[in-house]
């Protein structure tokens, strides 16, 4: 019951009836997806992810992470 509150009622329908094949396109419309990739960029865009985590601060993120939450 989520989708049709982040996308309407007819957004939710429109994914599986109409555009199954752009799904993930679709979903990053909507702001369901930060990003989508294609198979062969997958694993250097999860290796640039995880190179600017490392660099950035724990406290950083602890903070960030707590702020979001709330």
């Amino acid at each position: 019951m989520i989708l049709p509150f982040c996308i309407c009622l007819q957004g939710t329908r429109e994914i599986p009836y109409l555009e199954e094949y752009r799904i993930a396109e679709k979903a990053k419309l909507h702001g369901l997806l930060a990003a989508a990739f294609t198979p062969e960029e997958f694993e250097a865009k999860v290796g640039q992810s995880c190179a600017k985590l490392a660099e950035t601060s724990r406290t950083g993120l602890a903070t960030q992470k707590e702020i979001i939450h709330k």
